[in-house]
């Protein structure tokens, strides 16, 4: 049996929608045999998975999710996160509709 939902974390929160891309969002390198495609959870982008190698908790896996706990994120979504920036402009872009 799963806790009860944090009343921080929204129970609700859409998660952002996952691009597709021939290239890395933040380094530019092609994806392809040897250079596989990953998803930041926080922004969606395609990343490679050295641009990608930190994980952070996020306001869409919270607590009473399945997926619950420390989710990959990309090197310019840690910046944010890091920083205080991510996840408040993240909630505020699904509110509106937006992707991450």
């Amino acid at each position: 049996q799963h806790p009860p939902p944090r009343a921080d974390v929204p129970a609700l929160a859409p998660k952002p929608a996952k691009t597709i891309s021939s290239s890395c969002r933040c380094c530019g390198q092609g994806f392809g045999l040897l250079l596989w495609r990953q998803h930041c959870e926080q922004c969606g982008g395609s990343v490679c998975g050295g641009c990608s190698s930190s994980t952070r908790e996020l306001p869409w896996y919270g607590e009473n999710r399945q997926n619950r706990g420390q989710q990959r994120v990309c090197d310019a979504c840690v910046r944010d996160i890091d920083s205080g920036r991510g996840a408040a402009a993240a909630l505020e872009a699904a509110a509106a509709g937006a992707p991450g």
